[in-house]
């Protein structure tokens, strides 16, 4: 009986240390859910269950109300009360929203931003067992490092503004004068003097830019516009950029874009141009003999189209251990203090992130002392509003027609094309073959309609094949369109040779294609002439009054002031006033934007350039005033702001103050000088 109840008292004290066990955790699990940061409360059957200290302090709750078995409605009367008293719903419609969202999404989430500047994120999730946790995250904290660091940002945009700034201001007076000072009658000795300097301010600025697009990336601000553009067009006017580059260098540029892709994309033609003047500028720089083929292909996908470019060269190739850290900044392929290319290491880098940013990928397959294929993908939508490229006249498809090129690549291309056009087509790799080829199909009755004739081949020239051409009665009438690398002979030497036109490589393929029309209808119409029967004269008609069409060189005048200039840097007012002396235009200068006002209104100008950056009154203050008056009068004059803020948000920011136009410094003179004319033209038709 003694062992019996001793057993029952050991039984009992274990149950007793077990239970204090438990108590001692349960408190130790208490205190550590009071203490923590995360305030909650836990509603069970429409009761509060609990509910921790610190979301009771938080909002200074009295116990009766955080006690267990309070209605949940009376608590979050409580919580809310204390920083949403104003709310227009009721605390049944706000319990009643919670429990939706809760049904619908799985929780409830909204954040709050308290009166006293403190943010809080409130969610509500069923656990089961009609049991509801809603937490109260505290994010003061992050949301001030969030402001903190869009302040940063903002700082850091600001500097890159500043920069672009203060950097391009005197480099406009060191480049703009220098391209002034090579139109001059100079000595031999000084000419290289001047275009030295010239070329130098334009390596700068180049780095310059590859530095203020890093910065940019690396601070986050580059940022991508898109819009509608012609993927063709931005690839050749990519190559027409560099073709001077190559040409220097005796080499072939060719371009070929898939046939049947859509003109038309959706996307930052800008950034994309960036890309490609990278990779094919490398390819120029790194290319001393042989060919540089930029190629474009794409398949169809969810988003519109996958496209793929490359740029092929037959350079100095790149070193295998070199290929994979190639894309990485401050990183060159030769990077020894005797490398022979001089260069920042970034363009590469640029170009990736840039890549990068579309959401596309880049690469690049190499061997060294025998070239490079860099290649990069991104994928574009197609441009719903895209316009079918004109068809060829009834009279002019399928005709014949016969290539003359050296270059197995540009013959490929040229076959790629013309076939694409529907045209059919012969091609010959050089003038003797060409000759030959030509004889046999004129005496098989298949002479061509027209040849396209390369003017620089090996043993025999262009110039010599036409010669001989035009020398033989079989092909003294036969079309022929020359295409030729840049300077590479005169207009006048065409017209000497009988060629009907001629086109620099890399031709663009629209140009080329209505070239083509062109020459074929005006040989079609010749020979339509030729066979028409002789009838009676037709009576005559009285002539037709010349038309009066302003060359492109020459503005058309207003018959007032021309051009009103508001700029206040001293170099750059004797800048502009040497370059608009040269386009023949009338023009005054105002040192600041409300002295510009004054003028405009005395001298009622046909267009104004605008400096941004001016004291007493800013461009685009007053850009904003001549407009206002405008819209009383119904008037337009065409602003264009000239300025050395070089970032798209200062772009946008004079679109927005009512500019037609945006150059930016340092000026050239024969993008200024185009753009004058272009907005002289367009207010000249206004008036009229």
């Amino acid at each position: 009986m003694n062992k019996q109840r001793q057993a029952e008292i050991d039984l009992l004290m274990r149950d007793r240390e077990a239970l204090a066990a438990l108590i001692e955790q349960h408190d130790m699990v208490l205190n550590a859910i009071h203490a923590m940061p995360q305030m909650f409360y836990v509603v069970k059957n429409d009761k509060l269950l609990f509910c921790n200290r610190h979301l009771a302090e938080f909002y200074d709750l009295p116990e009766g109300v955080t006690a267990a078995g309070t209605p949940w409605s009376a608590m979050m009367e409580a919580i809310l009360s204390t920083h949403l008293s104003d709310t227009d719903l009721s605390i049944e419609e706000m319990k009643a929203e919670v429990i939706r969202k809760i049904h619908d999404n799985g929780r409830f989430r909204r954040s709050w931003a308290l009166e006293d500047g403190r943010h809080l994120v409130i969610e509500a999730m069923d656990c089961g067992n009609d049991t509801i946790i809603v937490t109260y995250t505290d994010v003061t904290a992050l949301k001030n490092a969030q402001k903190k660091a869009e302040a940063s940002e903002r700082a850091k945009a600001a500097f890159l503004a500043n920069m672009s700034h203060e950097i391009r201001t005197p480099m406009n007076g060191v480049m703009g004068m220098a391209e002034l000072l090579c139109a001059t009658d100079l000595t031999d000795t000084q000419s290289v003097y001047a275009s030295t300097i010239l070329k130098s301010g334009e390596a700068l600025l180049t780095i310059i830019n590859d530095i203020l697009d890093f910065s940019k990336i690396d601070a986050g601000q580059m940022k991508l516009h898109p819009a509608p553009f012609s993927i063709a067009e931005a690839i050749e006017d990519v190559a027409v950029l560099i073709s001077s580059r190559v040409s220097d260098k005796n080499l072939e540029l060719a371009v070929r874009i898939q046939p049947d892709l859509p003109a038309m994309f959706v996307g930052d033609a800008g950034r994309l141009r960036q890309i490609l003047t990278n990779l094919m500028g490398n390819a120029a720089k790194f290319t001393d003999e042989g060919h540089i083929l930029a190629a474009l292909s794409g398949e169809p996908c969810e988003e519109g189209y996958k496209l793929t470019f490359k740029i092929e060269d037959t350079g100095i190739g790149i070193p295998e251990d070199k290929c994979a850290s190639i894309f990485e900044k401050f990183n060159q392929a030769d990077d020894s203090a005797t490398r022979k290319h001089e260069g920042t290491g970034l363009g590469l880098a640029i170009t990736a992130s840039l890549v990068n940013l579309m959401g596309g990928e880049i690469g690049v397959e190499s061997k060294q002392g025998e070239g490079s294929t860099f290649w990069f993908t991104v994928t574009l939508p197609v441009h719903e509003g895209e316009e079918k490229p004109a068809a060829a006249p009834v009279d002019v498809s399928g005709a014949r027609i016969a290539v003359i090129d050296d270059n197995d690549v540009n013959r490929k291309i040229l076959n790629e094309q013309l076939t694409g056009w529907g045209y059919e087509c012969v091609l010959y790799e050089n003038g003797h073959e060409g000759l030959s080829g030509l004889r046999e199909q004129v005496a098989a009755g298949t002479t061509p309609d027209l040849l396209i004739l390369d003017y620089h081949m090996p043993g025999m020239t262009g110039a010599d094949v036409a010669t001989l051409l035009r020398a033989d009665p079989a092909f003294k009438t036969l079309p022929i369109v020359m295409l030729t690398s840049v300077d590479e002979a005169s207009g006048n030497s065409f017209l000497s040779l009988g060629v009907n036109a001629h086109l620099t490589k890399p031709a663009r393929s629209s140009l080329l294609f209505d070239t083509i029309i062109r020459v074929l209808q005006k040989s079609a119409s010749a020979k339509t002439e030729e066979e028409e029967p002789a009838g009676d004269a037709p009576a005559p008609q009285p002539a037709a009054a010349p038309k009066t069409e302003t060359t492109p060189e020459e503005p058309a005048s207003s018959g007032g002031l021309d051009v009103l200039v508001a700029e206040d840097n001293e170099v750059n007012r004797l800048v502009l006033t040497h370059i608009l002396k040269e386009t023949g235009v009338s023009f005054k200068i105002a040192v600041n934007g409300r002295e510009a006002l004054a003028m405009y209104a005395e001298h009622a100008p046909a267009i104004i350039l605008m400096d941004i950056s001016m004291p007493d009154m800013n461009g685009f203050d007053a850009a904003r005033t001549i407009r206002e008056a405008e819209a009383e009068s119904g008037q337009h004059t065409p602003i264009i702001a000239i300025t050395a803020h070089a970032l798209k948000d200062d772009k946008d920011k004079c679109f927005a103050a009512g500019m037609d136009d945006y150059i930016s410094k340092p000026i050239s003179a024969a993008r200024l000088k185009d753009r004058v004319i272009h907005w002289m033209r367009a207010a000249a038709e206004d008036a009229a």
